[in-house]
Order: structure tokens, then sequence, then C-alpha cells
């Protein structure tokens, strides 16, 4: 027995003092058991024998070559590993089910929002607008000595007025009219009161607070023209003066029709691109507004007015900011408006009766339901194969005996602001609009400009066969 280590320990079990050595012998380990009274050592010292040389059971070091620590690592990572495609897994289930969720309330929202646009037309939109077409046609026939009167005299006829003025002969309301003009009247009035109806029963179909204040005009109209037919205001012409037809009801509630149409056909913006002229007016909108929408067009109004009837339906071709728009529509008549610049359409629908759409004469699509196309300065940024093309189209959108009045500059203008102008002779103008599309040329004149320069502008009227 050779020893190589020595220590002491203190035990209660074993002894008060141990020196462990190892055996280099094939001996097991021996233990002396101090307190046996058998043995043979007195001593006060026990011994542990160790065989070093004792064999150990195998235990496999690796599998598949690795390590149990590598095993142990490849299995935490597969296991993170895991979680993470479980995770992205339920990530993109639960981001699916929300975008068809969302997809599915958005579809709910537009679907009200067609039923309720549907429930606008239904039950007032459509109606009112029947109900006034009706009285307006009825209205054409009425009266027709006395319109003719006033028209020589250079005014115009008012039915409130010529039923509430003092005669010499002393009779009072519809009694003026002839028996014929009496029964017109009294269909107008009964077709009014209907009209009144509809409005305070069902004006909650109305978003628009300018609208509501134009039918409170009407209703009041409707009201006091009911009392001067059946005579009661005789002698109160003057004092009722203010209490007039509002013009702009007719084009109102056209525009309000469209926008609805708009919804429950679900139209959507076309897309074009912008070039410099129209970006020059994306930029200088507001500079233009304030230098146009104040200009007498008066002897341009008036001219082309006398081709179609109050009341018709006009569309307004590259309407600008919007200032002729505003004028047809106060004077009685319905009007689509467009223009390729956006700012220019959000400054005409401003206007709260006006229904106007970011559009280019080379992407309309407008079915023939106009009476009078107005372009006016706004044909002169095409060029020839443009002004071809936009022809087509404007004819097309109007019906059958309709007018188009377009307006160009007679000369290049001398300074440059980054917009583009094409300038036409008549010859050439004749060979687009007659020969090509096929247009009766009724009338052209020139007028000089309204902003104070020296530019001249050719206006043509042209009429569809």
């Amino acid at each position: 027995m050779s020893q190589i280590d020595k220590g002491s320990c203190f035990s209660p079990l074993l002894c008060e003092h141990v020196e462990i050595f190892e055996s280099t012998s094939k001996d097991k380990v021996k233990f002396i058991d101090m307190q046996s009274s058998n043995s043979e050592i007195r001593s006060d010292k026990c011994y542990i024998e160790i065989n070093s040389n004792t064999s150990k059971p195998d235990v496999p070091k690796s599998f598949g070559g690795l390590h149990a620590s590598e095993i142990t690592a490849i299995g935490s990572i597969l296991a993170v590993l895991g979680s993470i495609i479980l995770t992205a897994h339920t990530i993109r289930k639960y981001s699916r089910d929300y975008k068809m969720q969302q997809k599915s309330h958005e579809k709910e929202l537009a679907d009200s929002r067609i039923r309720f646009a549907k429930e606008k037309i239904e039950n007032f939109f459509g109606p009112c607008k029947a109900l006034l077409e009706e009285s307006a046609t009825i209205y054409e026939f009425f009266a027709l000595k006395e319109k003719k009167e006033q028209r020589k005299n250079g005014g115009y006829f008012r039915t409130l007025r010529f039923l509430t003025e003092n005669t010499h002969d002393g009779l009072k309301g519809s009694s003026k009219l002839s028996e014929y003009d009496q029964k017109l009247l009294g269909q107008i009035v009964e077709i009014s009161e209907k009209v009144r109806v509809l409005i305070e029963e069902k004006s909650g179909y109305v978003d628009n607070p300018s609208l509501h204040s134009l039918l409170g005009k009407l209703s009041a109209h409707y009201r006091t023209l009911a009392l001067a037919h059946q005579g009661g205001l005789d002698g109160l012409g003057k004092e009722l003066e203010d209490i007039v037809f509002p013009l702009e009801i007719n084009g109102a509630i056209e525009s309000e029709i469209n926008r609805l149409l708009d919804i429950i056909s679900g139209a959507k913006q076309s897309e074009f691109s912008l070039n410099n002229t129209v970006s020059f007016y994306d930029r200088n909108h507001l500079d233009y507004y304030y230098k146009t929408h104040e200009l007498d067009m008066k002897e341009v109004y008036d001219k082309v007015r006398k081709y179609v009837k109050n009341g018709s339906h006009i569309l307004d071709a590259g309407c600008g900011t919007g200032r002729d728009t505003r004028y047809f529509i106060q004077h009685g008549f319905k009007v689509v408006s467009f223009d390729a610049s956006k700012r220019m359409v959000e400054l005409c629908n401003e206007y709260p009766f006006s229904y106007c759409i970011n559009e280019t004469f080379g992407s309309i699509k407008f079915p023939p339901k106009f009476d009078l196309v107005w372009a006016c300065a706004s044909l002169l940024h095409l060029s020839k194969e443009q002004m071809i093309s936009a022809g087509h189209k404007l004819h097309r959108s109007l019906k059958p005996r309709g007018y188009l009045y377009f307006s160009l500059k007679k000369q290049e203008p001398s300074n440059f602001d980054g917009r583009t102008f094409y300038t036409y002779s008549r010859s050439e103008i004749s060979e687009i609009f007659e020969n090509k599309l096929s247009l009766k040329h009724v009338e052209s004149w020139e007028t000089n400009s309204q902003k104070g320069n020296s530019e001249i502008f050719v206006n043509y009227i042209f009429q569809k066969l």
C-alpha cells in the first residue's frame, strides 16, 4: 500500500481521525470499524483502501457523432425555431382573419351607404325631381301671352307679381288669367303642394345645409303662390318681391342625385398623367380664381342661351374654378362639370350646388344627355389629334339637336408661363367639327379678353344633327 494523499476529518460516526490512502493492489475496499471489539487494530485510526484500477461501467459518449451537450443545444434551437414558426403562423392567421374582418366591415359600410343612397333617391330626391319637372313642363305653356308682352318690354314674367298687383278691373288672383291659364295654374299649385308636403315630411334625407335653406325658400314661395292664386294677397305685389322661386333648386337637386348615383355605382376616379398645363393650374388655382371668377361674360351667356331652354342639361367641359357652373345653376340649369386640375375641381365644388369631377377630355365617357356642351377657353390646350378625340367624346355626350359652344385664342400668347396653347384657323375648325364630326356650324364671333389685355378669343357654336 502506498500513501498518495493524506487528510484528516472528524466524524462522530467513524472516527476522530481518518487517514485516506490509495492502494495499488486489486483488493476491494476495506473498512475497519474502530468500534468493533473483534478488530485486531487497537489503534484509533481507520483505513479505507480504494482500488484505482477498478473498471467503471461503459457510458456512451456520443450519438450520431454528437455529444450529449450538443444534442441538448440542438434540441433547444429546434424548439425555439418551432416556437417561432408556430408564432409566425399564428400571427399570419390572425392577420389574415383581421384583414378579412376589415374587408367584411368595409363591405358592410359600403352596402349600408348604397342602401341609404337608394333610400334618399327613392323617398325624396327622385320624387322631388319628378314633381319639379312636371311643374316646369306645365309652366312652359302657362301665361304665354303675358310672358311675350314682358319680353317685348325688356322684362320677364313673374307669376306671383302678376297675381298680387292691383288692376283697374278689380279682378283678383287667378281670375286675372284666361280660363285656360287658370286651369294650368291650378295644376301648378296642386303639384307645388305635393312638393311642399314632401319637403316637410322627408327633408331628413337631405345632408346639405345649403340645400335645406334652399328648400325652405321653395316652400315659402309655394305657400305664397297658393294664397295669391286664391286672391288673398291682392295689392301686396311690392311687399312680396323678395319671395321668388329659387332657380338654383333644379341644379341643386340634380347634383345631389348625381352624387348619390356615384355611391350606388361605385364610381372611381379615372387615372391619368399630369402635363405641365394641368400642373400649372394646380399650383396657381387660387390666383387664377381671383383673376377670372368675376369676369363679365354676359355677352357670351346671352348669345348661347338663345339656343337652349331654361332648365336644360349642360356639360361644363374644362370648368376651371367653376365660374360658369355657378352662373348656369343660379339661372335654373342642371350642370355637370369636369376639369383635369384637382385643385380647380375642389374650388368648383365649394359652391354647394355644383357637381364637379376630376376628369380630362381624354377620360370622359358621358352618354348623350346634354342639351349644351360649354367649353369656354378649355379646348385651346389640346393638340389637333387631342382636339379630334375630344370632339368625338363631346359629340357623343350631346342629345340630338344639342349645341356645342367653345372659345379659342386667335393668336398664341406672347408670354410663356408653363402652359401649352394651340391656335386654330377657321378652316381647321371647320375641317374637324363639320367634316369629321358632322356638326352644323351655327354661329361664330370674336370677343376681347375680359382680363384687360389685348388677347382676342374666337367663339364657336355648333349643333349636333
